[in-house]
């Protein structure tokens, strides 16, 4: 037991003396805080106000290169509708919020692209979004006011103010019948206003 004591009193200060260590030099790198970003967000509809009615499924595609790409959120004003890890399609229920326009937001989150020990280990993140408006209209059609009706020529003519909600199809001009029953009388897709 002594001789083990021993060998291993001779042995620690060798280990002091053996690990003595002097670096040299600069080991730090200087990293851009402010690192390029190139992405784009993209939700497949033309308009610049977007209007939904009923469901609807929204495409969105996201392009961040060089970067890993973690996650999504999309938020009707600040209220979160969707998330996940694969943006592609997501099903829109509008009836669940109030007819009129809104802001919608879509946000992605992907590693920062520093080169920084946080960005290698996920501990340091980009987010980039993009915003649209769009307008729920669920609320049915509502009556155009008759402005006008003269007799022209041995013929009614009659007149109303122009339908000026969003989605408009078409005019329909019905007569009363005796006992609550009616009939079509004509179909007008559009109407030119002359001047």
């Amino acid at each position: 037991m002594k001789q083990l004591l021993r060998l291993l009193l001779g042995i620690i200060p060798c280990l002091f003396l053996a690990c003595d260590y002097s670096p040299s030099g600069s080991h730090y790198e200087d990293l851009n805080p402010n690192p390029e970003v190139v992405a784009d967000i993209t939700l497949h509809e033309h308009q610049d106000t977007i209007l939904i009615r009923g469901n609807k499924n929204l495409h969105f595609s996201v392009s961040l290169p060089g970067r890993v790409y973690h996650g999504f959120q999309l938020k009707l004003g600040n209220q979160v509708i969707a998330e996940g890890n694969n943006p592609g399609s997501v099903l829109f229920r509008s009836a669940q919020y109030r007819d009129g326009y809104h802001t919608l937001k879509f946000s992605a989150v992907s590693n920062s692209g520093t080169g920084s020990l946080a960005d290698k280990h996920g501990a340091e993140l980009l987010e980039i979004n993009r915003t649209w408006v769009i307008l729920i209209d669920n609320a049915g059609p509502s009556p155009v006011a008759i402005t006008s009706i003269v007799p022209v020529k041995g013929q009614l003519r009659v007149e109303w103010q122009q339908y000026k909600r969003p989605g408009f199809h078409r005019y329909e001009l019905y007569r009363v019948l005796g006992e609550g029953g009616h009939e079509r009388v004509a179909t007008f897709q559009e109407i030119t206003s002359t001047s």
